[in-house]
């Protein structure tokens, strides 16, 4: 059998209202059904929030949303609300699965928002996703020879595709790395880890995070995402270092690293955490300025690898 791919995509919107006497609007769970005539497979999230201001200075950037992805067998993307910026993006930096994800027909999707805690926006605040995927027709093979290659031969050079960087690497166009035989992989990301807060004034500048792995199945890390912020805009400055290891005693980076360079890039390789194991991120605060809290927490995005069943 080969299969034919149709690009579809679906459009998921909400928003949050204005809140009123400092209250936070409650996490709202949008619904997409996912219709047609057969299966459907999800590649990639893409997502867009903006905060309505219809004052001097226009539409600004909203960053106080978390998000998560809830597929039709009831398995997560994400363990946890993860802020949005970190894992759906525009264009190149969306949020793409190492693997597509068969939904068929009828089954629905479901997307979780929320506003960070302790937020109180003053401005509506729509929100809208893209749900990136494709049909999958399936197509019989041919008496003499194989279909697949007539297919190939009939597709143009350069690709149709909302990337249209054709220099990009493999996992820009959403080709991961590939599943050892007899095992399978199930795309997701841990998180968040305990928050850190670090007082910018008094200290101590140094502070230690954790995320556990479950005992079920293997983890295999492929970006190692951050989220911080500060408690009030009095944090005026300050640089956050990182040195990652794991519980078992392996040191992912010898020294530590600036998180702006390191944080949300890929690895160039998977980095393989045993089931049961942890990955400890050790923070620092240099060049600090101002008064108030800086806080951050990390999230480990993968595949949950487990051998498959006999």
């Amino acid at each position: 059998m080969s299969a034919v791919y149709f690009p579809r995509s679906y459009v998921v919107q909400g928003a949050f209202t204005t809140a009123t006497g400092g209250a936070t609007s409650p996490p709202q769970t949008l619904i997409k059904e996912i219709t047609g005539d057969t299966n459907w497979v999800l590649r990639a999230i893409s997502g867009s929030s903006y905060q309505a201001n219809s004052g001097p200075g226009g539409n600004t950037l909203q960053t106080t949303i978390f998000l998560q992805v809830q597929l039709p067998n009831g398995k997560f993307l994400i363990s946890g609300l993860q802020d949005v910026f970190a894992v759906a993006g525009y264009g190149s930096w969306r949020g793409l699965l190492a693997k597509e994800v068969e939904v068929p027909p009828g089954s629905k999707v479901k997307v979780t928002l929320a506003l960070a805690p302790f937020s109180s926006p003053s401005f509506h605040q729509p929100q809208t996703f893209l749900l990136e995927g494709a049909y999958k027709y399936y197509l019989k093979k041919q008496q003499t020879g194989d279909c697949r290659l007539s297919l190939a031969a009939a597709y143009p050079r350069y690709l149709d595709h909302p990337n249209q960087n054709i220099l990009a690497p493999c996992y820009i166009q959403g080709y991961g790395p590939e599943t050892p035989e007899g095992w399978e992989d199930q795309q997701f990301i841990y998180g968040p880890s305990p928050l850190v807060s670090i007082n910018v004034v008094s200290g101590p500048f140094v502070g230690t995070a954790n995320i556990d792995v479950n005992g079920g199945e293997d983890f295999e890390v492929r970006r190692i995402l951050f989220d911080t912020s500060g408690t009030s805009a009095s944090v005026t400055g300050g640089r956050l270092l990182t040195r990652v290891r794991r519980g078992s005693g392996y040191a992912f980076t010898d020294d530590y690293v600036d998180l702006i360079n390191f944080g949300s890039t890929l690895i160039a390789h998977d980095w393989h955490i045993d089931a049961a194991d942890q990955v400890f991120c050790d923070f620092q605060l240099v060049d600090q300025a101002g008064t108030g809290n800086m806080q951050v927490q990390f999230y480990l995005d993968g595949v949950k690898r487990r051998r498959k069943a006999a």
